[in-house]
């Protein structure tokens, strides 16, 4: 087993972290939603062209992924990842993974 903290810089990083996000969910809340559609077009189109150039590395969920095995475990820890040898809860395998390779 190996454990790591972050440093008293990570810590702060963090802390910038949730404070941006929480700056930026409340200039979202504040749009009106014909602008948020066109911004989510705008953010999506920006996103495609830096992948394309090799700039930007979109994650994806597990489903999909061919390290994911679905329903192999138990009511708490459901689904197994082979790569990184691990059960995960069902949240666990909606989040983002940048390992993500599709089948």
């Amino acid at each position: 087993m190996t454990l790591i903290s972050l440093t008293e810089k990570g810590q702060k990083v963090i802390s910038n972290l949730d404070d941006w996000e929480q700056s930026l969910e409340d200039a979202l809340q504040s749009l009106p939603e014909n602008v948020l559609s066109h911004l989510e077009l705008g953010l999506g189109s920006v996103v495609s062209t830096l992948q394309k150039k090799g700039h930007l590395v979109v994650s994806e969920p597990c489903l999909g992924c061919i390290y994911f095995r679905p329903g192999t475990g138990d009511s708490v820890t459901p689904h197994y990842c082979e790569l990184i040898q691990k059960y995960l809860t069902h949240k666990a395998s909606l989040k983002q993974c940048p390992e993500h390779a599709p089948f």
